[in-house]
């Protein structure tokens, strides 16, 4: 007589095999902010990334067919469905942009952000089961100080703040970084042994963001504000403490950073002309240590008067640009890699295939593209209630909401996944959410799970 069937249950491969995993999600990842990072045009360090991709996402693809009778998978479907959805949307676009006269090279460099978005749910259900839990934890860790360094040094020259001799690290993309100070932010929320390292950790991240003088930063505060709302009033004294520190560590860096910038001038040593009169020998800018408090100055009067600010009017005509080009195809968009073009606050005429405002996507993909990410919404909102209802004061839950509420409340700012670092930050997260909803989830005992002595498990040196 047979027994009853026992549900397909999903483990780490065993064997040579067992290293694939690791490979591929670090290529695919590190060689992401590397690639990503090199030229705006697509050059060959891009095709060689783009082909390793590929054949990275084949082999995620054959373990994740291996387990596609797995309740993880059947929970994905979903996500997956929207993922197939935007795949075939992605190859109307291409039609669409031909008819519209876009260039195929432009289309395929604005194709790839959407493309690498609709491989998060393979990718992701590969790592759950190919990669160890601290593995992805520690490349998060990597991979999130790494592109808050670049993001800062790109931003440091851009605004003058600061001269250095690199304009940048890896891709700069604040969507890792974002994603590593959330997830910072809820352990040290639920860890009771590891709590002062990933406060401090929190404490720089958010530093590294605001010494920039972005004021947009600030929306990161939102993800935290969420965990706590999450973990209840029975919690909030407990909670607010490592908050608080974490601000104070913020505040700290930020001052020192600017007592350093505004003494630094005063430490160089005085510039001389060269004799034939070249100007080779000096420094291309002046540090402007005024920068930071001058913006966060603003916010005042950007609060009460937005179209005051040159960077809100400049969103503003973003804005005017994209909704012409979605209101003269409203279907299915003009097609990526489109031009938006508009007239900066300078009065010098724009051209850009992005833009910031959520409405670069309808602009591109039309009303059809509006119901396949409200698809994805839906299939987010899925796998958090799955998490919430098992774990719901995991720090994994409390990062899916942290993100999902920044993410929502920066959306008029821009969409998402025009940067590519987005989806390489969700990779990372929807691994780890898998990992939680695994049926034989060893995550109590490796201290991610549910905390009932708000345990968050040892520290990664351990």
């Amino acid at each position: 007589m047979k027994g009853p069937s026992r549900p397909a249950t999903t483990q780490l491969p065993c064997g040579p095999s067992h290293l694939l995993g690791p490979l591929r999600i670090s290529f695919v990842l590190f060689g992401g902010m590397v690639a990503l990072q090199s030229s705006p045009t697509l050059d060959l360090t891009k095709v060689v990334y783009l082909f390793g991709t590929i054949l990275c996402f084949l082999g995620a693809l054959l373990v994740v067919w291996r387990m596609r009778a797995s309740q993880t998978v059947i929970n994905m479907i979903p996500w997956l469905a929207a993922s197939l959805a935007l795949v075939a949307l992605i190859g109307i676009s291409f039609f669409v942009a031909r008819l519209n006269g876009t260039p195929v090279i432009d289309w395929v460099r604005d194709a790839a952000a959407y493309g690498l978005f609709a491989a998060v749910a393979v990718f992701a259900l590969d790592a759950h089961v190919s990669v160890p839990r601290r593995f992805l934890v520690a490349i998060l860790l990597l991979a999130g100080v790494l592109g808050g360094l670049s993001w800062m040094v790109e931003w440091l020259a851009r605004r003058d703040i600061l001269d250095l001799p690199i304009a940048r690290l890896v891709f700069p993309s604040g969507q890792l970084p974002g994603m590593l100070y959330q997830f910072a932010a809820a352990m040290a929320l639920v860890s009771s042994r590891s709590r002062i390292p990933w406060t401090f950790l929190a404490g720089v991240i958010l530093a590294m963001f605001l010494i920039t003088g972005t004021r947009s930063s600030l929306i990161l505060l939102v993800g935290p504000v969420a965990m706590i709302m999450l973990l209840g009033r029975a919690r909030l004294s407990s909670s607010l403490r490592p908050m608080v520190a974490h601000g104070i560590i913020a505040a700290a860096v930020v001052v020192g950073f600017q007592a350093a910038v505004t003494l630094l001038p005063a430490t160089l040593p005085p510039t001389v002309e060269p004799p034939d009169g070249s100007a080779a020998a000096r420094p291309t800018t002046t540090p402007r240590p005024d920068v930071l408090g001058d913006r966060v100055a603003s916010l005042p009067s950007l609060l009460r008067n937005p179209t005051s600010d040159a960077s809100m009017r400049e969103r503003i005509a973003q804005y005017e640009a994209t909704w012409t080009l979605f209101a003269s195809s409203p279907i299915f968009g003009v097609g990526l890699g489109h031009p938006i073009e508009w007239i900066d606050v300078s009065g010098f005429d724009r051209s850009d295939y992005t833009a910031d405002t959520p409405l670069v996507m309808p602009a591109k993909f039309g009303v059809a593209g509006i119901l396949v990410f409200v698809c994805f919404a839906i299939a987010y909102i899925s796998i958090a209630r799955q998490v919430l209802r098992r774990r719901r004061h995991s720090a994994v839950a409390m990062t899916l909401v942290g993100y999902a509420a920044t993410t929502l409340v920066g959306l008029p700012l821009g969409f998402p996944v025009e940067d590519k670092g987005a989806s390489l930050a969700l990779i990372l997260l929807l691994g780890l959410t898998l990992m939680e909803l695994r049926p034989n989830n060893p995550s109590r005992a490796e201290g991610f799970g549910e905390a009932g002595a708000l345990e968050s498990g040892p520290p990664l040196h351990a």
